[in-house]
């Protein structure tokens, strides 16, 4: 399989939040601020995770705010994606999720893109987050 390789320029408008999304050490934090949520608060959200990231789903201001975050949010042109608010990529947004549709076809959308990690995350399986859900680390 080819390799994508994608450049990223700053977005003169940034897409409004719609994900928050944390990778590697930023995890925990983002697990810990979501626990101090309260009950009411969490039923605003949806969460999707694996080994080393988490994903909160929800529209602002319910998003959580960690140090090292990244918030992805929806392209009026991309909307099986959700991609980085404050970057695009080189290629047009309705070309990339062609492509990555296709070449995710097993994945459920929203598909998430991350510019730290380089990769694809699907985020089709959020589900809606409870307590006990924040207890377990990636199933």
């Amino acid at each position: 399989m080819t390799r994508l390789v994608l450049e990223w320029k700053p977005r003169p408008d940034p897409l409004a939040p719609l994900a928050a999304l944390a990778e590697g050490d930023v995890t925990p934090r983002l697990r810990a601020r979501l626990s101090r949520f309260g009950d009411e608060a969490l039923t605003h959200v949806a969460g999707a995770q694996g080994d080393d990231w988490l994903c909160v789903i929800a529209e602002r201001p319910r998003l959580p705010w960690v140090e090292g975050i990244q918030y992805l949010g929806r392209d009026p042109d991309a909307s099986a994606l959700l991609l980085p608010t404050t970057h695009r990529p080189n290629i047009p947004v309705a070309l990339l999720q062609r492509i990555l549709i296709h070449r995710f076809s097993q994945s459920l959308p929203p598909l998430a893109l991350c510019i730290q990690s380089e990769r694809v995350l699907a985020l089709g399986c959020a589900v809606a987050i409870e307590r006990g859900w924040l207890e377990t680390e990636a199933r």
